[in-house]
């Protein structure tokens, strides 16, 4: 089911490049969609959240992930709800890679 973004909060995940911290903030003009502010292996990137929904395991987040660090845009679902968090990257119909939270704050 489709709803309406969260408020901001910040995820810090862990991947292949080390810890990276995910800053989401809706949009003030549009409380369905939203962006994430991200420094990923030394390249700061903002990512547009273009869907926000609710599914059994709770809120899911998605969007494009920008090229900057992999030299290719890739789809993907940040399931801040989930235990732990994660955030998955989606790459020709496959889950290519998945990070997992090492610390979440609901409250930024």
């Amino acid at each position: 089911m489709i709803v309406k973004a969260p408020a901001p909060f910040s995820i810090v995940m862990i991947g292949p490049e080390g810890p990276y911290e995910l800053k989401f903030r809706p949009y003030a003009t549009d409380p369905w969609e939203g962006e994430i502010d991200v420094v990923i292996a030394g390249e700061a990137t903002t990512w547009s959240v273009e869907k926000v929904f609710r599914e059994d395991e709770g809120l899911a987040l998605g969007g494009m992930a920008g090229a900057n660090v992999w030299k290719t845009s890739y789809w993907f679902m940040l399931w801040p709800d989930a235990r732990p968090p994660r955030i998955e990257y989606w790459g020709e119909g496959v889950i290519w890679r998945t990070d997992i939270a090492v610390e979440a704050d609901k409250s930024s």
